[in-house]
């Protein structure tokens, strides 16, 4: 959808403040009234754009091989396409796992810890976990984005694979003690 791609384009450069109607307009060649044809407004076209995100990114194969290395596959995947665009941890959490955007990614999820033996209620819980991880680091990440806490961080990227780490750590050490 170029509409879409535009967005995106404009919030990786300039941020949420830069996306206007008249800014898509000028990148897709349209005006900016003609724009309200295509969407309702500002926050729908942040809606698709997350929607986009999530679309782009892939889920890896389930079955043969470690539930945490398909898990950290994909976790590194998510990372390295919703980082550049941390407008978009209020839009990612309005869609649930029956959003028809996400449904593949919570298939992932629930395949990869059923697969590794997670009883239903386990996988549940790991998936619950996991995902609160991945949304909390965004967050974390937009908060220093913004200059809330900066100083004497390291690199995103360290804090996101030490929290990963553990994460994969703790889930499967409550499921050693569950079983």
């Amino acid at each position: 959808m170029q509409l879409v791609d535009a967005a995106l384009e404009i919030l990786t450069a300039d941020g949420v403040a830069g996306l206007t109607m008249k800014s898509i307009a000028d990148r897709t060649g349209g005006s900016a009234a003609g724009m309200y044809r295509h969407v309702e407004g500002k926050t729908q076209i942040l809606d698709l754009c997350a929607g986009a995100l999530m679309e782009r990114i892939p889920t890896p194969q389930v079955g043969g091989g470690k539930w945490t290395d398909a898990m950290r596959t994909y976790a590194w995947s998510w990372w390295g396409a919703v980082k550049p665009h941390p407008w978009s941890v209020p839009f990612l959490l309005r869609r649930g796992p029956d959003d028809v955007v996400n449904q593949p990614h919570f298939a992932f999820f629930h395949a990869a810890f059923r697969d590794a033996g997670f009883s239903e209620s386990e996988a549940r819980l790991a998936i619950g976990f996991f995902v609160s991880f991945l949304v909390g680091s965004l967050v974390a990440h937009a908060n220093v984005q913004r200059g809330a806490s900066a100083a004497g961080l390291h690199r995103a990227e360290d804090h996101f694979s030490y929290g990963l780490e553990g994460v994969l750590r703790a889930i499967e050490d409550a499921r050693v003690v569950r079983v």
